[in-house]
């Protein structure tokens, strides 16, 4: 028997459950939100000697779902976008950051593009390529646009995204759409045309701290939803009539009609093994990578490039360098600049460093290769489990909880194991569910 009943429970209190709660309780649901630790997930800002620290995303994606949130909260007012209209990006290659080609004759001038792999493009974006579902996303893009474009440019820019290797990360998972499209004859040019044009995507961050976006949404659902900080151990299909689950947590029963699972991966398959072993199993071997936030401050007069996003790398322990203040000037006080490095990924060796290895490894990069010699230290932060692999073993995951949701109508699996893994992808998947 359940201690207490509700129309609609949400285990995890992230970014997806956050945005679940506050659709549903504008729908007149009475929700349980479940989560043993503080709401929010990874979406944390940290103010310090005058410097906004963003421990977990930096900028988000000016897109349909979140903005609509944001204006329905409040809170569109506080999104900042680039302090320039044109910000560019650099990627290491050979200990120089070399910025990647945004133009024809940047293009034609590139170290980053082999001669033989710039001569063949053209023919490549028209030609029509066979793909495989079980095809990575490197596989593809060395058919695409050659083995050195992927090496010096697509293997960073995916390494900063998801902290992985292209070769492990499966193209149909990462590129529905493109997938469909190369399956179905087009070429690379055919996709991109049949794409609404819309220039380049807008970015913004919000004043004050990403963290806002929690706090409003916190603020929005406050004696509306009951935040219930409880571990969910087990959860098993209500024996009743009306169906429904019971969630059993380490203090007691909580029944629900309508259930909403915000967490993912390795967090989902210890509560979920009642309703399916199979995915239960499959969730359990989802890979995710760790990712160390460092936060260093200088003064504004160091050499670092005025119009970049940021710097990536291909290999080793850093993944990326963004220049936060430069692209967000109210990140920083007046004469100092925030950068934030990111360390890690899929390779355990580089999220277990140590702090003296951390600061061996910043130094290189901030002396070595920028010329920046004067830096103080502001934070070192870890993410276990940041960013989810969508490799083989997600897209078994993913196949099992889509058999889930259709067995039992009123199961709905919100986390980042579907849907896109930055926050308006989130946001928008939990929309689309609800609304």
């Amino acid at each position: 028997m359940a201690d207490k009943f509700y129309s609609s429970a949400i285990i995890g209190g992230g970014i997806s459950g956050l945005t679940a709660a506050y659709f549903l309780t504008k729908q007149g649901e009475e929700v349980a939100l479940l989560d043993p630790d503080s709401l929010g997930g990874v979406i944390r800002s940290v103010k310090k000697d005058g410097f906004t620290l963003e421990l977990g995303p930096n900028v988000f994606v000016k897109k349909e779902a979140i903005w609509k949130l944001m204006c329905e909260l409040g809170i569109e007012h506080l999104a900042q976008g680039p302090a320039f209209k044109k910000y560019y990006q650099h990627v290491c290659y050979r200990q120089r950051a070399v910025k990647i080609p945004s133009n024809l004759i940047e293009f034609v001038l590139t170290p980053l593009i082999s001669p033989i792999d710039k001569m063949q493009l053209l023919c490549r974006v028209f030609k029509s390529h066979s793909v495989n579902p079980s095809d990575s996303v490197g596989a593809v893009f060395r058919a695409l646009v050659g083995g050195s474009s992927v090496s010096n440019i697509v293997a960073p820019a995916f390494r900063g995204i998801f902290g992985g290797s292209v070769d492990d990360l499966l193209f149909e998972s990462v590129f529905p759409d493109m997938c469909n499209a190369l399956q179905d004859g087009k070429s690379i040019f055919g996709y991109l045309k049949s794409k609404k044009r819309g220039g380049k995507r807008e970015i913004f961050h919000i004043r004050g701290g990403n963290a806002s976006l929690v706090e409003s949404l916190k603020k929005a659902i406050a004696g509306k939803a009951a935040s219930i900080k409880k571990e969910v151990c087990s959860v098993r299909v209500a024996n009743s009539e009306d169906g429904g689950f019971i969630l059993e947590t380490s203090e007691g029963a909580i029944g629900c009609k309508k259930l909403y699972v915000a967490t993912s991966g390795a967090a989902t398959s210890r509560y979920i093994k009642g309703l399916s072993a199979e995915a239960s199993h499959a969730l359990s071997k989802v890979r995710y990578a760790g990712i160390i936030v460092v936060h260093v401050a200088c003064n504004s007069s160091e050499p670092l490039p005025k119009s970049s996003f940021g710097i990536l790398f291909p290999d080793g322990h850093m993944m990326g360098i963004m220049f936060s203040s430069i692209l967000f000037p109210d990140m920083a006080p007046e004469g100092k600049e925030l950068l934030t490095l990111c360390l890690g990924g899929t390779q355990k060796e580089s999220f277990s460093l140590g702090k003296e290895a951390i600061l061996l490894e910043i130094e290189a990069a901030l002396k070595g290769l920028l010329g920046v010699h004067s830096y103080d230290l502001l934070g070192i932060h870890r993410w276990e489990r940041a960013i989810p692999q969508y490799d083989i073993h997600h897209l078994e995951a993913v196949r099992e909880l889509k058999m889930l949701e259709s067995r039992y109508k009123n199961l709905h699996f919100i986390g980042a194991d579907i849907g896109g893994i930055s926050v308006p992808d989130r946001v928008a998947l939990v929309e689309s569910v609800l609304i």
